[in-house]
């Protein structure tokens, strides 16, 4: 975290210690003068111990969860993208500024709403499977023979993260071979990690 300021940069992969993000976001919530909010992260942090959650999942899960119960609030976390996979910038706004950049870009920067999608590989090359198989075996860390079956059983789920996030793996999807994939909106089921 950027020491008790406008911003918090977090790691990809998790939090450098639990809590890290809710404590940003109670501070900037209190400098904001915003008071009732509790944020309640017990059964998403559960679900992140049981490992049902991937690693990389973890903070757009948390961020998204946490904007749904501040939202109610007028105020919002905004994620500032600037091109960098394995990190992510947030700050918190109230609604007359949301419109100043909830998807907005200027200079490779971009901003946006922690809202989740997911990307799907649907078809690949027939040329270039064995760059497929390569790229996934490096990217998802698996063996060979395993990258061989999710190239024979497409379409597979490939990510979950932000707008940004999902588009960039759309691009190396796309320069390894791939044809089609998609993009959905994910909602994860809120009720079970509150």
């Amino acid at each position: 975290m950027v020491g008790n300021s406008y911003f918090c940069t977090i790691d990809w992969s998790g939090e450098e210690y639990p809590g890290e993000v809710k404590k940003y976001l109670n501070q900037r919530i209190k400098a904001m003068g915003v008071t009732g909010i509790k944020l309640d992260d017990k059964n998403l942090r559960k679900q992140v111990n049981e490992e049902k959650i991937k690693r990389g999942e973890h903070i757009p899960l948390l961020l998204q969860l946490f904007e749904s119960q501040i939202s109610k609030f007028n105020i919002h976390i905004v994620i500032i993208n600037l091109d960098i996979n394995d990190e992510y910038i947030i700050m918190v706004i109230d609604n007359d500024n949301l419109s100043l950049f909830d998807g907005t870009s200027c200079n490779n920067i971009t901003f946006e709403l922690p809202v989740l999608y997911k990307i799907y590989l649907d078809k690949v090359d027939c040329t270039k499977r064995v760059n497929m198989m390569l790229y996934l075996k490096n990217k998802l860390d698996i063996d060979a023979r395993h990258a061989k079956i999710l190239i024979d059983n497409l379409p597979i789920e490939f990510n979950c993260g932000t707008k940004s996030f999902v588009e960039s793996n759309k691009k190396l999807l796309e320069d390894n071979g791939a044809t089609e994939t998609t993009i959905t909106t994910y909602i994860p089921n809120t009720n079970s990690m509150v």
